[in-house]
């Protein structure tokens, strides 16, 4: 109960420090350590509550935004999902080396779970002879940073709680259906125009075949869910 207590004021004397410090730094103009409460949150659910980070990337995910179209030099990459994804991933490959997680993969023996290993091996071996290595390696990541959370660690999740999958499906859907909505309205606004169909789902979707991809993917697994629900 002291540890307990010790623990507890040290955070509150520690959250105190960074107010105080921190608004004199925006005093100042300086906004550097606006982001940190929000690192450590994430470091939090990466070693004590790793499916609820999961979880949370699989919500923003229909919210996120590629930076790519945006005038600051092209950076190929979707805000916030894949820097989460990445800090994910060398949470989820070093939890597995320490907790030995890789025991409890039967379904590393699944011929897709070795086909997966093997062409991450292969981009790996030919990133290195690469004419541009940086860009292969690049790849090699963002490859890695897809595949390590959402394929290997979700199965580990679904193994412990079959409920996991339910919750994983709801953390999509909900949000989907709020793009959905808005998109609907921004559309509408515009009387359902051909051409504005074509960029309506803009920031959300980079076009009409992708957003028209996921919203038929969805539809069957949305039908399943509520027949699913009506038969308990």
């Amino acid at each position: 109960m002291k540890t307990l207590f010790i623990s507890k004021l040290g955070v509150l004397f520690f959250s105190i420090a960074f107010i105080c410090f921190n608004t004199l730094l925006i005093a100042n103009e300086y906004y550097f350590l606006l982001p940190l409460p929000l690192l450590l949150f994430i470091v939090y659910l990466g070693v004590f509550r790793i499916d609820t980070l999961l979880l949370t990337i699989v919500f923003f995910t229909p919210f996120s935004f590629n930076f790519e179209d945006l005038s600051i030099g092209g950076i190929g990459f979707y805000f916030p999902t894949e820097p989460l994804l990445f800090t994910l991933m060398l949470v989820f490959i070093g939890k597995s080396l320490i907790n030995k997680y890789w025991k409890s993969y039967i379904h590393l023996n699944h011929p897709l779970s070795i086909i997966i290993i093997i062409q991450l091996i292969w981009i790996l071996i030919t990133s290195i002879s690469s004419e541009f290595p940086v860009v292969s390696i690049k790849f090699f990541l963002s490859r890695a940073w897809f595949i390590f959370p959402i394929y290997f660690l979700s199965i580990h999740l679904f193994k412990k709680d079959i409920n996991k999958i339910y919750q994983f499906l709801l953390a999509f859907i909900i949000p989907l259906s709020i793009v959905l909505i808005v998109t609907l309205f921004k559309h509408a606004s515009m009387g359902f125009s051909e051409e504005a169909g074509h960029w309506v789902m803009w920031p959300f979707f980079k076009d009409h075949t992708s957003y028209g991809a996921i919203i038929a993917l969805f539809i069957p697994i949305i039908i399943g869910l509520i027949t699913h629900y009506k038969k308990q």
